[in-house]
């Protein structure tokens, strides 16, 4: 079975019920996908909606997904493949941000396919699998 690991970007859509990535989530569901949140992209909503006009309206949607997605904790072997990927990032004058490093040490350590339309970022990570469910199928 595979696994998928939803950034931020892709549960901030899902929650705003983007019609192009909802598609790719039902679909991922109908495979039988696990679809996993990081603890680290869960803060990052989190924070979000705390911070939003929308939080009434948000929550509902966000917790009908969380019975589907399961939430995944940044662990010490998350943490030891992020510490590498920093290296090589800084070796390389490559770095990205420090959320987005997390996450890619995470999605790496599990080998998870990351759901993202932030190819920008991690597009610098080499051994990642992205995917974009803004991007046509």
């Amino acid at each position: 079975m595979s696994a998928k690991l939803l950034d931020t970007d892709t549960l901030i859509e899902l929650v705003r019920g983007s019609l192009t990535v909802t598609n790719r989530y039902l679909s991922a569901i109908s495979e039988e996908t696990e679809l996993h949140l990081s603890t680290i992209s869960l803060f990052e909503f989190k924070f979000g909606m705390e911070r939003s006009d929308r939080h009434a309206q948000q929550q509902p949607a966000f917790e009908r997904l969380l019975t589907t997605i399961r939430v995944a904790p940044f662990d010490s072997d998350d943490a030891d493949e992020a510490a590498r990927l920093k290296s090589q990032l800084a070796s390389t004058g490559q770095m990205i941000r420090a959320y987005d490093l997390l996450i890619a040490g995470q999605a790496l350590a599990r080998d998870w396919t990351l759901v993202t339309s932030n190819r920008r970022e991690f597009g610098r990570v080499e051994r990642l699998v992205v995917e974009d469910w803004r991007a046509p199928a």
